[in-house]
């Protein structure tokens, strides 16, 4: 499990060390990698040769997705009652209010990368990985609501 990195520059090549271990909270030396193999972007974002916790250097840096599979190797994707039953519990927001404005949000998102389109902001980047057009099936990020099946 990683807990940590430390972005240091080996020969002016920015390096990240990565540390863990087997439980939570180890901070073992595990590896180091150059940059470009675990930040997408900018390295100076990070201090040089500060240790940095995982969950703190994520709200600095987004990780390469090699390295996300890496830092959260079992983590199974949230699923929108999730996202809408947390957002509720943490702004006191009605859910049903979440809801709407959570599959409007994934819509407008889904056809951003159906269009083959880029999101930037502050804390998310979207960038589909192959041209529009030449998925085999059209991006889907909604499940449609299941029909009731009339009672025989």
């Amino acid at each position: 499990m990683i807990s940590s990195i430390k972005l240091f520059y080996l020969d002016g090549t920015a390096m990240v060390a990565v540390y863990g271990g087997d439980h939570e909270g180890a901070d073992d030396w595990q590896c180091n990698l150059p940059a470009n193999e675990v930040l997408d972007g900018d390295p100076s974002v990070l201090p040089a040769e500060e240790l940095v916790p995982i969950a703190a250097a994520r709200h600095l840096v987004t990780f390469t997705p090699g390295f996300r599979r890496r830092v959260n190797p079992e983590a199974p994707p949230m699923r929108a009652v999730q996202l809408v039953e947390t957002i509720s519990a943490t702004t006191d927001i009605p859910a049903p209010e979440v809801r709407k404005i959570v599959r409007s949000l994934l819509q407008q998102l889904a056809g951003l990368v159906e269009a083959g389109g880029r999101l930037e902001t502050p804390l998310l980047r979207i960038r589909p990985t192959r041209p529009a057009g030449r998925a085999k099936q059209p991006v889907s990020l909604l499940v449609p609501k299941r029909q009731k099946q009339p009672e025989a």
